[in-house]
């Protein structure tokens, strides 16, 4: 299966999102492909639901739009968890953070199922650098910006990455019209397309 990962084309720092750079970093440095979600997996907010953590985990995509709507989400909103929730191991995703703060792509090979960040592993989990801002991670609630603004990073992925920090223009407009965060693509040209971008050993 083959997936298209926005992120940061939204409103930026909003619901206690995690920032772009410091997303990216942890995609080419981490090999983890994060996605914050209403802080439904942070433990210290009021907005934890470990019923939408144990759906996301379990890869029960009926549950989790079931939770989602029940949580006051509109199904269209919420079918970008579900849809991060059914990524599986081998899947291919193209990650395209917002231009005018990234101008590149990456392309991963998923490499196991969504998990809620506080099950991230140790390697994942050490403080970093990027931007000149400071991370560190809190067993109990998550990431923290500058040790005292908890911010959403929600669910990962462990990812293999295939591509980094490819020119746009390689891929032209052929995901203009995707607009959710995560969306699956189907059409077989494009995905033959993005084979071609991936590096051959």
């Amino acid at each position: 299966m083959y997936w298209l990962h926005r992120f940061g084309h939204g409103v930026a720092l909003v619901n206690y999102a995690l920032d772009v750079t410091a997303m990216y970093c942890l995609l080419g440095k981490r090999n983890c492909l994060t996605v914050g979600w209403n802080r439904f997996s942070n433990m210290q907010s009021a907005d934890y639901n470990p019923d939408i953590v144990n759906a996301v985990e379990t890869g029960n995509s009926k549950q989790l739009m079931t939770l989602m709507l029940n949580a006051g989400k509109n199904s269209a909103w919420a079918r970008s968890l579900v849809n991060f929730a059914e990524m599986q191991i081998g899947d291919i995703v193209v990650v395209f953070p917002n231009k005018d703060v990234i101008p590149y792509f990456s392309i991963v090979e998923i490499k196991s199922s969504a998990k809620s960040i506080l099950k991230s592993p140790t390697g994942m989990t050490t403080p970093f650098k990027v931007s000149g801002t400071n991370y560190s991670f809190s067993t109990n609630s998550g990431w923290i910006y500058n040790q005292s603004s908890v911010l959403d990073v929600g669910f990962f992925h462990e990812v293999e990455l295939l591509t980094g920090s490819l020119p746009r223009a390689l891929i032209g407009n052929m995901f203009n019209a995707y607009r959710r965060t995560n969306s699956p693509i189907n059409d077989v040209s494009k995905q033959q397309h993005i084979d071609s971008l991936i590096s051959k050993p």
